[in-house]
Protein backbone atom coordinates (compact mmCIF):
# COMPACT_ATOMS: atom_id res chain seq x y z
CA UNK A 1 0.00 0.00 0.00
CA UNK A 2 1.19 3.28 -0.84
CA UNK A 3 0.21 6.26 0.93
CA UNK A 4 0.47 9.60 -0.80
CA UNK A 5 -2.36 11.93 0.95
CA UNK A 6 -4.35 11.54 4.52
CA UNK A 7 -5.73 8.49 6.23
CA UNK A 8 -7.62 9.45 9.56
CA UNK A 9 -9.42 7.44 11.93
CA UNK A 10 -11.46 9.66 14.29
CA UNK A 11 -14.51 8.56 15.82
CA UNK A 12 -13.67 5.06 14.70
CA UNK A 13 -10.59 1.99 14.29
CA UNK A 14 -8.96 1.77 10.47
CA UNK A 15 -6.47 -0.74 9.84
CA UNK A 16 -3.96 0.51 7.30
CA UNK A 17 -2.17 -2.10 4.82
CA UNK A 18 -4.12 -5.19 6.87
CA UNK A 19 -4.17 -7.05 3.14
CA UNK A 20 -0.85 -5.72 2.03
CA UNK A 21 2.52 -7.01 2.34
CA UNK A 22 4.08 -3.49 3.18
CA UNK A 23 3.49 -0.08 3.70
CA UNK A 24 5.31 2.90 2.47
CA UNK A 25 4.10 6.48 4.29
CA UNK A 26 5.58 9.03 1.38
CA UNK A 27 7.04 12.42 2.14
CA UNK A 28 3.51 14.49 2.63
CA UNK A 29 1.41 11.71 3.24
CA UNK A 30 -0.06 11.44 6.50
CA UNK A 31 -2.00 8.68 9.08
CA UNK A 32 -3.60 10.00 12.03
CA UNK A 33 -5.77 8.83 14.77
CA UNK A 34 -7.39 12.21 15.76
CA UNK A 35 -10.36 11.63 18.69
CA UNK A 36 -10.89 9.88 21.97
CA UNK A 37 -11.17 6.20 21.56
CA UNK A 38 -10.06 6.68 17.90
CA UNK A 39 -7.42 3.70 16.87
CA UNK A 40 -5.58 3.85 13.64
CA UNK A 41 -3.64 0.52 13.28
CA UNK A 42 -0.27 0.82 10.77
CA UNK A 43 0.72 -3.29 9.90
CA UNK A 44 0.06 -6.26 11.16
CA UNK A 45 1.84 -9.57 11.37
CA UNK A 46 3.77 -9.77 8.49
CA UNK A 47 3.53 -6.71 6.95
CA UNK A 48 6.56 -4.16 6.84
CA UNK A 49 6.13 -0.59 6.77
CA UNK A 50 8.35 2.47 6.25
CA UNK A 51 7.69 6.40 6.94
CA UNK A 52 8.94 9.39 5.51
CA UNK A 53 5.90 11.07 5.92
CA UNK A 54 3.88 12.29 9.04
CA UNK A 55 2.12 9.65 11.53
CA UNK A 56 0.27 11.36 14.25
CA UNK A 57 -1.88 10.56 17.62
CA UNK A 58 -3.15 13.64 18.92
CA UNK A 59 -6.70 14.52 20.05
CA UNK A 60 -6.77 11.30 22.38
CA UNK A 61 -6.62 9.13 19.66
CA UNK A 62 -3.64 6.07 19.74
CA UNK A 63 -1.44 4.97 16.89
CA UNK A 64 -0.95 1.27 17.11
CA UNK A 65 2.49 0.55 15.01
CA UNK A 66 1.70 -3.14 14.04
CA UNK A 67 3.95 -5.52 11.67
CA UNK A 68 7.58 -5.26 11.56
CA UNK A 69 9.87 -2.33 11.21
CA UNK A 70 13.21 -0.55 12.47
CA UNK A 71 14.78 2.02 14.01
CA UNK A 72 15.07 3.49 10.96
CA UNK A 73 11.54 3.20 10.01
CA UNK A 74 10.52 5.23 12.90
CA UNK A 75 12.59 7.82 12.52
CA UNK A 76 13.21 8.45 9.11
CA UNK A 77 9.79 10.51 9.09
CA UNK A 78 7.53 12.35 11.43
CA UNK A 79 5.84 10.85 14.61
CA UNK A 80 3.92 12.65 16.81
CA UNK A 81 2.44 12.05 20.04
CA UNK A 82 1.16 15.07 21.29
CA UNK A 83 -1.84 14.71 22.92
CA UNK A 84 -2.61 11.27 21.83
CA UNK A 85 -0.91 7.64 22.65
CA UNK A 86 1.55 5.77 20.35
CA UNK A 87 1.83 2.02 20.76
CA UNK A 88 4.49 -0.46 19.51
CA UNK A 89 2.06 -3.76 18.69
CA UNK A 90 4.28 -5.13 16.12
CA UNK A 91 8.66 -6.48 15.98
CA UNK A 92 10.76 -3.56 16.24
CA UNK A 93 13.97 -4.60 14.92
CA UNK A 94 16.48 -2.58 16.87
CA UNK A 95 19.49 -4.40 15.82
CA UNK A 96 21.70 -1.89 13.87
CA UNK A 97 21.34 1.47 15.81
CA UNK A 98 21.25 2.62 19.15
CA UNK A 99 18.69 2.68 21.83
CA UNK A 100 14.97 3.85 21.07
CA UNK A 101 14.16 7.16 22.78
CA UNK A 102 10.60 8.41 22.91
CA UNK A 103 10.42 11.54 20.15
CA UNK A 104 11.88 14.53 21.89
CA UNK A 105 14.45 13.15 24.41
CA UNK A 106 11.48 11.26 25.85
CA UNK A 107 10.41 14.55 27.80
CA UNK A 108 6.67 16.51 27.20
CA UNK A 109 3.72 15.50 25.43
CA UNK A 110 5.87 13.13 23.23
CA UNK A 111 6.54 10.24 26.08
CA UNK A 112 3.53 8.36 25.75
CA UNK A 113 5.02 5.18 24.42
CA UNK A 114 4.06 1.73 25.10
CA UNK A 115 6.44 -1.16 23.51
CA UNK A 116 5.59 -4.62 22.45
CA UNK A 117 8.36 -7.02 21.24
CA UNK A 118 11.45 -6.12 20.22
CA UNK A 119 14.48 -7.94 18.11
CA UNK A 120 17.99 -7.25 18.96
CA UNK A 121 17.13 -4.49 21.93
CA UNK A 122 20.11 -2.51 22.42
Amino acid sequence: MENYGTINANGGNVSVGYYSGSITNHSGGLLEATAPGSVLTVGTAGTTWTNVGTITASGGGTVDLGGNFTTADLTSGLINGAGGTLNITGLLDNSTTGPLNAPNGGAGPYSRWTAGPSSGAR
